[in-house]
């Protein structure tokens, strides 16, 4: 149950992001809180965030005065880096959960283990998990009724490129 928790979105203007803000006001979280650019507040605004933290903002975590049962990491990669550090600060003592959805290699061979023998392994930090998906069709079922009802909306409308216009299809994904 989600009703009385709030969730920290970081990486909340892509793709997974505007799906993650839709899906996180449609199971009722309490109060969903976005990061992104200052570019982007307007658009994921749009999409249902009751906050945005503007990470070119200086202070922008310090000054946050939430905690949170639920970070949902977007941005943490190999290349980037593990953001867990800087935003540790922001989850709830003893029961936030932290969930990164594109890890290191170790924490995606150790996630496929717990798929695979549904056992948690001791990876990261307390607190810390690696999402590497879920067989439980309980999440196909809610992006099922979310589009039956017309409660998912993508980040831009389908578009059809001839071979001329791969450049723009390139600009538009940009």
């Amino acid at each position: 149950d989600v009703k009385n928790k709030k969730v920290l979105i970081v990486g909340c203007s892509g793709g997974i992001g505007i799906f993650a803000i839709q899906i996180s006001r449609y199971l009722n979280f309490e109060k969903i809180v976005g990061v992104c650019s200052s570019r982007n507040k307007n658009l994921v605004e749009s999409y249902g965030v009751d906050e945005v933290l503007c990470y070119d903002k200086e202070n922008y975590i310090n000054d946050c005065k939430e905690k949170f049962d639920l970070i949902f990491d977007n941005v943490s990669s190999p290349e980037s880096g593990l953001q867990f550090e800087k935003y540790k600060v922001l989850l709830k003592h003893d029961v936030g959960e932290y969930i990164v959805i594109n890890g290191t290699f170790k924490q995606k061979i150790l996630g496929a283990l717990q798929l695979l023998i549904g056992k948690k392994f001791k990876i990261e930090p307390d607190h810390f998990h690696f999402n590497f998906g879920s067989q439980d069709s309980k999440f196909l079922e809610i992006g099922s009724k979310m589009i039956n009802e017309k409660k998912l909306r993508v980040l831009y409308e389908p578009h059809n490129f001839d071979k001329k216009e791969i450049i723009s299809c390139y600009e538009v994904i940009e």
